[in-house]
């Protein structure tokens, strides 16, 4: 996969990182996936690459 190769290839020191994420943007609504900017790595961080997530009924509950 061509992606996977320019993800090993560069090692984001000090770039933007653009990503998407499921926010909470007000309690009881519906989390909005969108995208973001994250700060770029800083030494001796690293990269990883989330594949799935599970929202229970804990984090549910905190967020109503």
């Amino acid at each position: 996969d061509e992606s996977k190769s320019d993800l090993k290839s560069s090692n984001f020191l000090g770039e933007k990182i653009l990503t998407r994420a499921a926010v909470d943007l007000e309690a009881g609504k519906l989390l909005e996936v969108m995208g973001v900017k994250l700060d770029g790595l800083r030494s001796r961080e690293v990269l990883v690459e989330i594949r799935a997530i599970v929202v229970c009924y804990t984090d549910e509950f905190i967020r109503s």
